[in-house]
């Protein structure tokens, strides 16, 4: 294995755990602060109530979701780019809040994914690449 296979497998490794753990520890106990303190956060905007909840809800899920994909290497340029999607509606959300400090902290997340997906020639350590050497 090459240094850049390995560097690119403990990025995608680090990055998949990280997206699991925000969706797993806002589920059990803490789901319903979690969702609490979304729609809190975007009582004062125009964004009707409704699509806040729904989001607050669902982003957990989706979070556990695609870093189970992105540690395993599983579809792993479609989890990418789901991260991308989850990412730019989260970012909606604090430029309209001009939370200028956690928009910088998701441009970074936006960087580690383009970096995983600019970078997907090197994601030998994976399900993905065990498919297609099977197949």
């Amino acid at each position: 294995m090459t240094d850049k296979v390995l560097a690119y497998t403990a990025f995608r490794l680090l990055i998949g755990l990280n997206m699991f753990m925000h969706g797993a520890v806002r589920l059990g106990s803490n789901y319903g602060n979690f969702i609490g303190y979304v729609e809190g956060l975007f009582a004062d905007t125009w964004l009707p109530m409704w699509l806040v909840t729904l989001e607050a809800r669902l982003i957990p899920g989706v979070e556990i979701l695609l870093g189970v994909l992105v540690f395993a290497g599983y579809q792993t340029r479609w989890a990418l780019l789901g991260c991308m999607a989850l990412l730019a509606s989260l970012l909606f959300g604090m430029v309209l809040l001009e939370d200028w400090e956690i928009v910088s902290r998701h441009l970074i997340y936006a960087l580690c994914f383009y970096v995983l997906l600019h970078n997907t020639d090197c994601n030998h350590v994976s399900i993905d690449n065990r498919m297609r050497s099977a197949g």
